[in-house]
Formats: C-alpha cells, structure tokens, sequence
C-alpha cells in the first residue's frame, strides 16, 4: 500500500496566537531588573528600546512582556559598538511579534522567552549580525554566570566576554516557536525550543540552525511556500523527530551553500526538494545514518555526498557531485507529477533547467559485433535512452559524480518576492569520489518499477565505483503485471554481492508470477570490471497455481 498524506494547509494547536497579536498595542514593557533598565518610547506603531546594560561590546534588555502587532516595529537603539544584545522576556506572556524587529549596526540580537515564540506572516527581521531565538530559561556564560528569565540574577554577573557557541540553560516541555513570516539575518540564524512549528522564510548568509528538543515540523501551502535558505549550513535537528511537508508549493524547498543535515533520534519524514552545495545527510543523535520516511516524493540535489540510512516512500531521486550511500530502501509507489522528475514537470530547478531536463537521457551499453563464423569481432558502445518517471513508475532513481555546470548550476539560493535574501558564502564541495553504496536491500512495491544507479550520467571527473551489497526485487505478483528494471550503467568498477566467506548469496531479481513478463536487468561499465560474488540475477515470468484446497497458513 501507497502511504500518502493529503496534501492541504496546515494549521496549529496554538495558530490561536495569531488572533490576538493582530489586536495587540505593542507590549513591550521593562520589568526593572537590571543596574540600568530598558527603556520604551512608542510612537505610532513604532517602539524605540534604548537604555539597557552595556559590558563592553554588549548590550542587555530585560522585559515583563514583549511582542508586537501586526505592522509594528521594534527598533532596538543601539551604538553602533555593540556587537551583541541579549533580550530576554520574565513575565508569563508568550512573545507575538507580527512586525519588524531591527537592531542598528551588524549587532547580533538574542531573544531568550521560556513560554514561547510566536513569528505571524507580518514578521521580519532587520538584523545585521546573526538572530537567535529561544524557548530556554537562561544564556549560560564559560564563566559559570546566566542571563536567566525564570531566575534573574545578580546585575554584577553579566559578562563582558561572549565567547563563540554560547550555551543556554533548560528547555521546558512542550515550549515552542511558531514562525509564519519571513526571517532574513545576514549571518546566521537560529531558532531554537522544544518544539518548532515552521512556515514561511528563514534565510541567513551564514547557518541556519532550527533545534528541537522534541519535534521540529515544516510545512508549506499552496499559496506560501516554505523556504529554508542557509548560505552555509543547513542543519534541521529534532531529537524527537523531524517531520517536514513541503510539497505544497512549487517554490518551497530547503537550501544550503554548505552542508544540509536533517537530526533526529527516530529518523525524518523529509518531503520536500532539497538543494545543498556540500554534502546531504539525514543522521541520527549520535551522528551515525539515520533513516528517511517520504510518503510523497522527494528529491535531493547535491554537489557533495548523499548519505542515508534506511529509506522508505515514494519514488527517490537522488543527484550527487560526490557519492551516495544507502541502506535498505523500500519504494512503496509513485509520486505526483508536480513533484517527482518526469518528462511533464517544467518546473525550474535553477535559472534554466527543469526536471524535465533532468528526465530523459542516453547512457552507454555495450554490445558485440560478431564475424561470420560466430566470433566477437568488437565490442562497441551503444546509446540507451532512459526516462525517469517517478510520477508514474515507482523509481529508486540514484545519479552519483553529476557535473553540475553542464546542466546550468545547482540551485542554492532562491529568488523570494519580497524578500532581500543576503549574499552567500558558498561552501565548495570536498568530494574525492563518485561512488554509489548500497549496503542493505532494495525493493519495489509496485509493478514495472525501475531501480537505475549510475555514475554515468552528465559525470564529472571523479572516478567512482558501484557497489551493491543487498538483495535488490523488483518481481510482482499482480495479475498480468510486469516485473520492474535494474539498470546499472558505471564509469568504473561495478561489484555485487558479499564477500564468500559469509555464506550469504544476494539476489537480484525480476519477477512475474502471474502473467506478466520480468524487468530487464542491465549492468554495463565504460571502464572498469563488472564482478558477481556470491550472487545471482534473474529475470523470469512464471504463473503461480494454489489449489485453495490444499494451502493452509499458519
């Protein structure tokens, strides 16, 4: 059975937020903690914090309440020394901010509030240095003192010195940040509580970091995408899990100019395009492969390495500048049109290019030419025409050593109305190799499916090897069905099976068992060996009688 969620507008427990921070004057009120306090000058919808707490280059701010309502704005009023100013929120009030935030220099902004943070489809930021939001109770300092909401402290332990990676102290259960705007910071951005609730943009020049200590969850609309735009690293970490529906709409997506990292403990639904100019990985806690859930249809389009555990959904397309690694993948079925790449979606993956491009193509075979009296007198290359059709044929579909520049670039950024998306430092990929592991089993659910691994296809000049360790089945037993195709097409060596000693045959296989005709198997390399350890491939149509009589299951 196809797993497929429905594919609609999300809405949230809480989205209840939203009603009352368009109603809101803006709350923004100092509680009177520190040696100097914030001030608040409101005029129209505009607020003005001065005051605060120097020590040295930073800046601190303490408030009963703060948020904003729609179309407001909070300037923070700073000298254009402060490097850093730390917010943090004491009261019981969660935070709505439904308009612009902006800080004066390339100043970092810090907004610490333990009940929670609400971004409405009205917020942005105006932020020179890095953003970093957070449902935890305190900023810890390396000298031991907190910036603490639940518990402040002494005005004699603020710290001079932040040193890099700065700490935070507890998360509460069940404390979350919701963002339905669109938050741009020059360097990096982070958001950070127990559970994170995403819609609309985040962008950053830099990283962009979204960490939950339970559950981060992603979703688009038809009318709004979701876009996630790291001009480095990208990483999604849900100790829980990470559960992302973006498939909504064309344009959403999530980019990086470096690595792209999805974290969690229980693996990670991941429907979505995804674009990273490093490397791609889905991991667990611990850092070892992760596995990946996609009821619906993603593709991943690397300029570095692609690393998974076990996979399990809906046609897979994978594209890599470096190698892929696999575990077990199970495809349960196809994709949609609008969503998988077939020879139909004109939708645009860089400047020029569409899935369509990416569809259909030639590969290189071999095949001999015979003398009259039967003996070989060449071996001579032959074009095969492959078409990728995950919308209508259940498809592993997996390109490893891809040369991005012959196909007009890999996307990494992109184009968002409305929105200035800050400038990029663009990782460069450290891809040595272009090989593709498979190190568990692979099987496809539906008839007339299609397994292609190829190092082949528009290849860089990395050298690469197959590598095929599992079983791989595409066989049916639907009534009059097809078996599906393995197409192995290499530009180096292509090796099957598990080494002797272990005593454990791998299979790949085709069949048919009710009338229909097993997939074609092809393996083929332009130059390297083609090897079968401890293995078999078969492809054949048989039809299966049961005498209902006579079978029994226990």
């Amino acid at each position: 059975m196809v797993i497929k969620r429905r594919i609609v507008p999300v809405s949230y427990g809480v989205a209840g937020w939203l009603l009352s921070a368009g109603s809101l004057m803006a709350q923004i009120v100092p509680d009177q903690t520190l040696p100097v306090n914030s001030q608040v000058t409101t005029l129209g919808t505009s607020t003005t914090i001065s005051g605060g707490t120097e020590r040295g280059v930073n800046l601190y701010h303490s408030f009963r309440e703060f948020s904003l309502p729609t179309g407001g704005a909070a300037i923070f009023d700073n000298g254009l020394q402060i490097q850093t100013i730390l917010t943090r929120v004491t009261g019981s009030s969660v935070s709505s901010i439904d308009g612009l935030l902006k800080a004066n220099g390339s100043a970092n902004l810090y907004l610490l509030n333990p009940k929670g943070i609400l971004f409405g489809p009205n917020a942005r930021l105006e932020i020179g240095g890095s953003f970093f939001a957070t449902t935890a109770n305190s900023f810890k300092f390396s000298d031991g003192s907190e910036f603490s909401a639940t518990n402040p402290q002494a005005p004699p332990l603020l710290t001079v010195n932040l040193t890099p990676g700065l700490q935070t102290g507890a998360i509460a259960p069940g404390s979350t940040i919701i963002n339905q705007g669109n938050l741009i910071a020059a360097q990096d951005l982070t958001l950070q509580a127990d559970r994170l609730d995403l819609q609309g943009l985040l962008a950053a020049g830099r990283d962009v970091t979204l960490k939950a200590q339970d559950t981060v969850q992603i979703r688009d609309t038809a009318t709004t995408p979701f876009v996630a735009s790291a001009g480095r690293d990208l990483t999604v970490q849900g100790n829980e899990s990470v559960d992302i529906f973006a498939l909504n709409q064309p344009s959403s997506g999530l980019w990086s100019g470096g690595n792209m990292v999805l974290r969690s403990q229980q693996g990670a639904i991941g429907d979505a395009h995804f674009y990273a100019a490093g490397n791609f990985q889905v991991e667990q806690l611990d850092g070892s492969p992760g596995s990946l859930l996609s009821p619906n249809d993603p593709i991943i389009l690397t300029n570095g390495d692609v690393v998974l555990g076990n996979y399990t959904g809906a046609s897979l397309h994978i594209l890599a500048g470096g190698n892929v690694t696999l575990g077990n993948v199970t495809i349960s079925g196809s994709g949609t049109a609008a969503t998988t790449i077939n020879p139909g979606n004109t939708t645009l993956f860089n400047g020029s290019r569409s899935y369509a491009d990416l569809a259909t193509f030639n590969l290189t075979d071999y095949r001999a030419s015979f003398n009259a009296d039967g003996s070989v007198r060449s071996i001579d290359p032959v074009a095969v025409p492959i078409t990728i059709n995950g919308s209508t044929q259940a498809t592993l579909d997996v390109r490893a050593g891809v040369d991005w520049a012959a196909l007009g670039g890999l996307p990494i950024n992109p184009t968002v109305v409305g929105a200035v998306t800050p400038t990029p430092t663009y990782a460069t990929a450290t891809s040595s190799r272009a090989d593709i592991n498979v190190n568990g089993d692979v099987r496809i659910n539906q008839p007339a499916g299609l397994v292609l691994l190829t190092n082949q296809f528009r290849p860089n000049t990395l050298p690469g090897t197959i590598s095929i360790r599992g079983n791989i089945d595409t066989s049916t037993g639907a009534s009059g069905a097809n078996g599906g195709d393995l197409r192995v097409y290499g530009r180096g060596d292509i090796t099957v099976g598990s080494d002797i000693n272990t005593g454990i045959r791998r299979n790949l296989f085709s069949y048919s068992v009710n009338g229909g005709t097993g997939g074609a198997i092809s393996f083929a390399s332009n130059s390297g060996n083609i090897k079968l350890t401890n293995s078999n491939s078969n492809s054949n149509s048989f039809l299966l009688e049961i005498d209902p009589v006579q079978w029994t299951s226990e």
